[in-house]
């Protein structure tokens, strides 16, 4: 592990990118339970089935020094930068500013510090240019997931934008498989409610996190139109 470069951690794993310069993957060891591995490979197969974007690759690597889960890297490309809000918010769902802190109180950012994160908390966007298109297509494709039992909990999404623009398209892929669980004694239009509460969640934080305050309000109203109602 000594030439790998950890770039982020959570409550599951210490997630580690490789030093292979053409084509680097993402490592990432389990803290505790190796049964996670497993459970990882099958919501990636399940993902995978109803046709929502995901990681190309998740395979079990298996060495003398460790066993973890190997996949390709989202942000090897610089053209796009691929965040999870998650990196700001604790399970508990209580508010855990950890960027913030990191920026304004610490002169030297932690090792584990989400780098993806932190660049595009920095750099944050200015306008989503297919804003409303996206919300839609998704809906469709969560419905389509509800069909097949399997509920998407928010911390799965990545969001995807241009690194170095202000006004970008983005899009999505469910890169944490910790959370994906198939429902099979749950009806189709509980769990399609709830995989669409999963994702604006989601989808509110990181406009929180991650657009400009001036910028923001349309995108939460339209969220708050789009949900369906609590009855």
């Amino acid at each position: 592990m000594d030439k790998f470069t950890l770039i982020g951690e959570g409550g599951n794993w210490r997630i580690y990118r490789t030093p292979l310069s053409n084509s680097p993957s993402i490592i990432r060891i389990p803290k505790m339970k190796v049964g996670n591995i497993q459970s990882y490979i099958t919501n990636h197969e399940m993902v995978r089935s109803v046709g929502m974007n995901t990681l190309i690759k998740v395979e079990q690597v298996i060495t003398e020094k460790y066993s973890g889960i190997q996949s390709e890297d989202l942000n090897f490309q610089k053209d796009r930068i691929y965040v999870t809000p998650n990196s700001l918010y604790t399970d508990s769902h209580i508010e855990k500013h950890q960027l913030v802190r990191e920026l304004l109180n610490s002169p030297n950012i932690t090792p584990s510090s989400p780098e993806a994160e932190l660049f595009r908390y920095k750099n944050k966007i200015h306008k989503i240019l297919n804003f409303n298109s996206f919300t839609t297509d998704i809906i469709k494709q969560l419905k389509h997931a509800a069909n097949k039992k399997i509920l998407i909990e928010f911390d799965s999404y990545f969001f995807g934008t241009e690194r170095n623009q202000t006004e970008t398209k983005i899009d999505y892929i469910i890169a944490d498989l910790d959370n994906i669980y198939h429902l099979g004694k749950h009806s189709v239009n509980s769990i399609h409610k709830l995989n669409l509460s999963h994702f604006f969640n989601s989808l509110n934080l990181f406009i929180k996190y991650f657009v400009v305050t001036s910028s923001q309000l349309e995108y939460h109203e339209y969220i708050r139109l789009m949900q369906p109602s609590k009855s």
